[in-house]
């Protein structure tokens, strides 16, 4: 399975208790659902995560090193493959250099019904708030 979303953001405020999701890939299985996710932590640093909903095991692979900017537009291009059961990979690029490349992703299964988040996918509570805007929205499933 593969997916690749893209999208320009820009952080008008950061929150300082939770992260926010920016990209969430679902592939559906028959009995639990593997995401991988590209989030936005409160420091303004993109990092790759990953879910397995039934077991609920939570990984974070990767952390970028450098922070967003406030006020500056920015385009992130997540692309997800998924190669066999525990075994994937992530790749992130930041405004056409790339940042995250052959991420280890560990999916329970290869395949399964793509479903898509993007934009701010979600928030953790409790949170004091975020505001970003986003635009130019791009998913390329395959």
């Amino acid at each position: 399975a593969f997916a690749e979303g893209a999208l320009t953001f820009r952080i008008d405020k950061a929150a300082t208790l939770q992260s926010v999701g920016l990209v969430v890939f679902r592939f559906v299985g028959p009995d639990r659902n593997y995401e991988a996710r590209l989030l936005l932590e409160t420091d303004r640093r993109l990092f790759i995560s990953e879910f397995d909903t039934k077991t609920l095991v939570y990984a974070e692979p990767f952390r970028a090193s450098t922070p967003i900017p406030v006020g500056t537009w920015v385009r992130a291009k997540f692309r997800v493959e998924l190669l066999a059961s525990g075994s994937g990979r992530a790749d992130l690029e930041i405004d056409g250099t790339p940042v995250a490349t052959a991420v280890t992703l560990k999916p329970f299964h290869p395949k399964g019904e793509l479903r898509t988040d993007i934009g701010a996918t979600y928030v953790k509570t409790p949170n004091d708030g975020w505001t970003v805007r986003i635009d130019d929205l791009l998913i390329s499933p395959k």
